[in-house]
């Protein structure tokens, strides 16, 4: 699963949804926030799993260790230092993959909709989900579009 260049990694990446993949007739991004390429990453539940592997194995040598306590504690910090380089590195690749995530989100949803209204869509879902989201963007991009219409031809009543 893990590479000489990803050796912190245990499990494969989610494959992201490629444009020969996609439907006719669609929005390739709606198809991809559907297909979850935008839903949160993995490797910060993989770095938590880590912290667990830690505590178990350490748990596993305490048990049965038979020599003095200074080489259990040498030996346990050994443990220690190894999980903790490959959660370190997980979390890197969580942050680098959701700042990476969101960017590709935000210029989505601009592309899509050809209006910036993000800052007022992520304050109303609040903690919904992706789609949530874009449903929301959609609502404030078309009230933001027919404002601007409204006011270039003045003759919108309300």
């Amino acid at each position: 699963m893990s590479s000489r260049f990803n050796w912190w990694r245990r499990h494969k990446s989610k494959a992201k949804l490629r444009r020969k993949d996609a439907f006719k007739g669609q929005s390739f991004f709606i198809q991809q926030i559907l297909h979850g390429d935008y839903d949160p990453s993995d490797y910060y539940n993989q770095a938590k799993q880590e912290l667990e592997f830690a505590e178990r194995d350490k748990s596993k040598i305490a048990q049965s260790w038979i020599a003095s306590e200074e080489s259990l504690r040498y030996k346990l910090d050994d443990v220690d230092r190894k999980y903790i380089k490959r959660h370190n590195k997980l979390m890197e690749d969580y942050h680098r993959e959701e700042s990476m995530m969101l960017f590709g989100l935000k210029n989505g949803l601009l592309k899509e909709f050809e209006v910036d209204v993000w800052e007022k869509s992520l304050k109303k879902v609040g903690n919904g989900d992706i789609k949530a989201l874009y449903s929301i963007y959609a609502q404030l991009a078309q009230k933001k579009k027919n404002s601007k219409s409204c006011l270039s031809k003045q003759t919108c009543v309300s």
